[in-house]
């Protein structure tokens, strides 16, 4: 971070939000022009990341300026399925939705937007096959006690 003017430089003066959550940036005055580097900030696990960089024109008085990036991490690997977000991971393949995350015999059900269940069967090998018959349209699948959402 770098400032083309020199009064009341911080890096405290920066918005920055992650997944439309205000983080705190610390204060960190500095009075050269040249580049500071911020300290670490902890991000929110997940597993996909949104950043947005803001300043107010009432707080960017001295014409602020970011460069040079470095995200740091591990990669998710984990295919474990975390109950907290009622969610799963689910592909569609022709006339097969794909369940990398479920066993063989685990329970799917196809239900329209009305409730109404318009297909059972189970996970076998990864896969289950969708009737050709179904409308397109939006659909939810449940999987076990998980539910995602596919479009035909």
């Amino acid at each position: 971070m770098a400032a083309y003017k020199l009064t009341d430089a911080n890096a405290n003066k920066l918005f920055l939000y992650c997944n439309n959550i205000l983080l705190i940036i610390p204060s960190l005055t500095f009075s050269s022009s040249k580049f500071v580097t911020l300290p670490d900030i902890a991000l929110p696990d997940s597993k996909r990341i949104t950043l947005k960089f803001e300043y107010s024109a009432d707080n960017n008085t001295n014409g602020y300026r970011l460069d040079n990036f470095r995200i740091t991490g591990e990669k998710m690997t984990s295919k474990v399925i975390n109950p907290a977000t009622n969610s799963i991971r689910l592909f569609i393949s022709g006339h097969k939705i794909l369940f990398p995350d479920f066993p063989d015999g685990t329970p799917v059900e196809i239900v329209d937007l009305y409730g109404s269940i318009v297909q059972s069967s189970v996970v076998i090998k990864g896969t289950t096959e969708l009737k050709t018959d179904l409308k397109k349209g939006l659909y939810l699948v449940r999987v076990a006690n998980f539910t995602g959402k596919i479009l035909l």
